[in-house]
């Protein structure tokens, strides 16, 4: 059986839209990620809600594929992935109540997904998607071609992890400032972290910045708000801003600085990590570029004034 991966942006361009868990054309899928911890040999139910906000009529087709994820943590639908021979496939976990539902104008659709995780199945993450696509029940010419145009395809994500012996090993592979020395805020530290492990994590921390002179602490900004994944065999770069919303003053002094840096995830223990920049205010950099004119100034009127006492002697 045939095995293609297709990434979202490739469904974009195929389906000529794309609602992947977020209103497109008024049609809504929710969650847009159902994240399980399960036991292996358990079962539970997942609940898809498909909401038409349009004032059209829609057949709704539904299908699991399995998700594998690039390098950089791109994620690809692999089509006709229900495969005996694969043993990597969970698409045969999931029993879907329908395949095909007419959804009416206006009205939404809760969809419940059962998934059964086979007894024996390893700890780790198994990921999937549930696919939804959409087409008008009143198809005005019924050829391919219109078909194609009109079709919209999304996704709601499913992750899962099998409870066990999980092997959760990520590292810091990469942490730095943008540069050295800053005249003013923002100021962005880039962290990049690497999973090794076999299963996803939201990692966690806390980026603490002091000034090395006065001891104090000027800033705490939290690692990963937005809870962003970090998939297994994955690379992924994080952002974490200093700014005006979180310095504890904007009366910056000129100085060294230290940014102390510790992250956690569920599984893989905890990082820790610090590198130092430089600030120099505008205010500041003003003053000693006035003091060094007005010094520079003084040493050549002393000059100029030995020269002339000089001939004169």
């Amino acid at each position: 059986m045939r095995r293609t991966p297709i990434t979202l942006f490739a469904i974009m361009i195929l389906s000529g839209v794309l609602f992947v868990c977020q209103p497109v054309g008024a049609l809504t899928l929710l969650p847009s990620i159902n994240d399980l911890t399960m036991e292996a040999g358990g079962s539970t139910e997942v609940m898809i809600n498909v909401v038409n906000e349009e004032d059209a009529d829609y057949q709704l087709s539904f299908d699991v594929n399995d998700v594998r994820f690039t390098r950089s943590g791109i994620p690809q639908f692999v089509e006709d992935s229900e495969n005996q021979d694969d043993p990597s496939s969970i698409v045969g976990w999931f029993k879907l109540p329908f395949e095909n539902y007419d959804l009416s104008a206006g009205t939404e659709l809760a969809l419940d997904a059962r998934i059964d995780v086979p007894s024996g199945t390893a700890p780790g993450g198994y990921y999937a998607a549930v696919l939804v696509r959409r087409k008008p029940v009143n198809d005005p010419l019924n050829n391919d071609e219109f078909e194609a145009k009109i079709e919209a395809q999304g996704a709601v994500l499913v992750y899962i992890t099998v409870k066990g012996d999980v092997k959760g090993a990520y590292a810091i592979t990469e942490v730095q400032p943008l540069k050295k020395v800053y005249f003013s805020l923002p100021i962005e530290f880039v962290f990049k972290l690497q999973n090794e492990g076999n299963v996803h994590l939201q990692p966690h921390g806390l980026v603490s910045v002091t000034n090395v002179l006065t001891d104090k602490v000027e800033a705490s900004i939290l690692f990963n708000e937005d809870s962003v994944y970090l998939m297994p065999k994955t690379d992924k770069e994080f952002s974490v801003v200093w700014d005006t919303s979180s310095a504890s003053g904007m009366d910056l002094r000129f100085g060294k600085y230290r940014a102390d840096v510790a992250i956690s995830a569920q599984y893989g223990g905890v990082y820790q990590t610090q590198l130092t920049f430089w600030i120099v205010p505008v205010p500041a950099l003003a003053v000693v570029a006035f003091v060094f004119l007005v010094v520079l100034v003084t040493l050549l009127i002393v000059r100029k004034r030995l020269i002339l006492k000089a001939k004169k002697s």
